[in-house]
């Protein structure tokens, strides 16, 4: 290897390990917030989830007993969003062993029929179940969830056509916590704490 090679791989291991070690960090910080640092590495170590479906979860087990997450909470509150947490993965856990084995086939044939059909449903059920998730947070508008989802927006557009126009389609992967972080100091900024 000579000296340029060296440094462009040195370059790209330093983006590939430090990039989403920090966007993985950034996006943990919601999650220790509402439910302690040692829950929330004891659940993102494990692989359990995804943070955004923990932070979800976890939310309506608390709304289930009449509450929000938070260092206010009570310990029913708190056993209530683990609880969530734990059991609401189950079924895709169970889903994945069944329908493995015949998701490849099923997918083959949905591409020979229409191939663009199979990315639209997929997509358009994550549209429905995230915009059920912010439209009960968000309303009545203009509050500060309703601000930070705003500016967040905003900022996950402003990554994705940077990316497109860079060329760089690895960037919208930090789109999530870039926007995440910007909207919530947005909003505090805006509205206050």
């Amino acid at each position: 290897f000579d000296k340029d090679q060296v440094k462009t791989v040195r370059r790209s291991a330093m983006i590939t390990s430090i990039g989403p070690g920090l966007a993985i960090t950034f996006g943990m910080i919601p999650l220790m917030i509402a439910l302690s640092p040692g829950v929330a590495w004891l659940r993102e170590s494990a692989g359990i989830g995804s943070i955004m479906y923990e932070l979800m979860t976890a939310s309506q087990g608390a709304a289930a007993v009449g509450s929000e997450l938070g260092a206010n909470m009570s310990s029913e509150v708190f056993a209530a969003a683990l609880f969530i947490m734990s059991i609401a993965c189950l079924p895709w856990l169970i889903g994945l062993m069944v329908f493995t084995p015949i998701a490849k086939p099923m997918a083959d044939k949905a591409q020979k029929m229409d191939p663009k059909a199979l990315p639209l449903i997929i997509l358009g059920i994550m549209l429905i179940v995230f915009a059920d998730n912010l439209a009960s947070r968000t309303v009545p508008i203009f509050n500060a969830n309703f601000i930070a989802a705003l500016i967040s927006f905003v900022c996950t557009m402003v990554v994705f056509i940077t990316a497109n126009k860079l060329k760089k389609p690895h960037l919208k992967e930090y789109s999530l916590v870039i926007a995440m972080l910007i909207g919530m100091f947005g909003a505090y900024c805006i509205i206050g704490g």
